[in-house]
């Protein structure tokens, strides 16, 4: 099992990259913390803050990825990204 660090990394990452939990945290940053109590069992405040920083580390390299996709010519992008709402 991978430890709470881990554990609180992944979950932050995911809450991150999730539209409307991150325009939910614009308005109520304090649900960010509360989220990972409740998925991640254990978890302390500083682990809180060092998960923030590596799900934001991980979404700024996904994007420097992105970039370079796109600059290649190489980047794909699911039909669901065009569909019409």
């Amino acid at each position: 099992m991978p430890s709470i660090e881990a554990q609180a990394a992944e979950v932050a990452y995911l809450i991150f990259i999730n539209p409307e939990a991150h325009a939910q945290m614009q308005e109520r940053p304090e649900l960010f913390g509360y989220w990972l109590e409740a998925l991640v069992p254990g978890v302390t405040a500083e682990q809180v803050v060092v998960a923030m920083e590596t799900a934001f580390e991980l979404a700024m390299a996904d994007l420097a990825e992105m970039a370079e996709d796109f600059r290649r010519g190489t980047l794909v992008l699911p039909d669901s990204v065009f569909a019409e709402s």
